[in-house]
């Protein structure tokens, strides 16, 4: 597996060095003293609290220095001011189910479109259904892939459909799962500009260590994010973030109380507000520890790696390869574009498509790693560093064997 390219990042990232080394620490500390390693003193105050010995024998441990360092390292790493609260819980879905009561306990017209991530939708309407609001759904994707819907027009397009269904809530993702990259911050002033909105929700789950979150702009109340993407902890831990000033009593109370009667029951979300706060709740019950330890490295990991190189030229050096090995472009070239990029075979316009566990087969037959969707669609999570030209000479060659095969292939079930 040391040769694959690894172009997966949007699913899953590879776990940073830091993240590892405390991975692997955690474990030994686990194995060689058990129910210690759950100690209140090393979780809230961090590695200082360690004696000598278990410094110098688990190092990377060090570290972690408590939650609220891990929340100020993550504050600089989003490039939001400290005072943007944070909260951690062991599944991003734990902080949607949040973000919808929320949502709906402020409004009752919530307009959404069809970029929203299917889970995430699910949840919505469950909420949407107990509370007897209702959902409004734009339908853009569509006309974006084709080119036909430039950023001025969605914006515009949205506070229009905002206005005239009396809307008064918002849930957009700033990265969609294609990697449609939204001007969401614009799409919010603008609606403010004619229109009362009294909650916005932003989807970051594509869009943290992948593009500016731009909270220091305070356009939303709340954003849901993780740390398994493009952070490269791979432990999966939900982040949610708290936006306008406007809204964060508001919020705080209401998570406050929803801990206190157990409508929270992420245990990490229960434990880490006991530490952070110093209460204690009702329902709390054993969470899962490693999490944190690999999201604070990683972060630490992130915050000392060196700067990025351009996405653009990096983007551009993929999409001639891409292109020269036969398959087409599906994502947008400037407008939304990310460092995700959606491909097809170009044989697809003339042939049946093949399935997305077939596709990801033959990719990693040719040493790709890849998400993969039906229709014969490709995912290239692009990393924040230039490809070197043996890399793109790797995905060129692969891409274009994949081509020809699936062309022999079909003419032969055409006979």
């Amino acid at each position: 597996m040391r040769d694959v390219l690894y172009l997966d990042t949007a699913w899953l990232g590879r776990m940073s060095p830091r993240a590892c080394r405390a991975s692997i620490d955690f474990a030994r500390l686990a194995s060689e003293h058990g129910s210690t390693l759950y100690s209140d003193d090393f979780f809230r105050f961090g590695s200082g609290s360690l004696p000598d010995a278990s410094r110098e024998r688990y190092p990377s441990l060090s570290d972690w220095q408590g939650p609220q360092q891990f929340s100020r390292q993550l504050s600089q790493l989003m490039g939001v001011p400290s005072q943007h609260p944070i909260l951690f819980a062991s599944r991003s879905a734990s902080l949607m189910k949040c973000a919808a009561r929320l949502l709906f306990r402020r409004c009752r017209n919530v307009l959404i479109t069809d970029l929203t991530w299917p889970a995430y939708e699910r949840i919505l309407r469950r909420e949407q259904r107990r509370t007897g609001n209702r959902i409004h759904k734009v339908a853009v994707r569509r006309e974006i892939l084709q080119g036909r819907l430039a950023p001025s027009e969605l914006i515009e397009r949205l506070a229009e459909q905002f206005a005239s269904l009396q809307c008064d809530g918002l849930f957009l993702p700033l990265v969609d799962n294609l990697g449609l990259h939204l001007p969401a911050p614009d799409i919010a002033f603008r609606i403010r500009r004619q229109s009362e909105m009294r909650f916005c929700v932003i989807d970051g789950a594509q869009a943290f260590r992948h593009v500016p979150l731009e909270l220091d702009r305070d356009y939303c109340d709340f954003m849901v994010a993780g740390c398994h993407k493009w952070l490269c902890a791979h432990n999966p831990m939900g982040l949610g973030i708290l936006g306008r000033n406007s809204s964060r009593d508001f919020i705080t109370a209401s998570l406050t109380r929803w801990l206190k009667n157990g409508t929270v029951d992420d245990p990490l979300m229960v434990y880490s507000q006991e530490l952070i706060t110093g209460e204690h709740f009702p329902f709390g019950e054993t969470a899962p520890i490693l999490p944190l330890l690999t999201a604070n490295a990683a972060t630490v990991d992130a915050s000392e790696s060196a700067s990025e190189d351009s996405p653009e030229q990096s983007r551009r050096d993929v999409i001639d390869c891409v292109r020269q090995a036969g398959w087409t472009v599906v994502s947008p070239e400037s407008d939304y574009a990310s460092r995700i990029l959606l491909i097809r075979p170009a044989h697809v316009h003339r042939g049946p498509a093949t399935a997305s566990h077939q596709l990801r087969r033959l990719l990693l037959e040719h040493q790709i790693a890849a998400t993969t969707y039906d229709g014969s669609l490709v995912r290239l999570a692009l990393p924040s560093s230039f490809l070197q030209s043996g890399a793109l000479d790797h995905l060129r060659d692969a891409l274009s064997r994949i081509s020809q095969k699936s062309s022999k292939a079909q003419i032969t079930q055409n006979r």
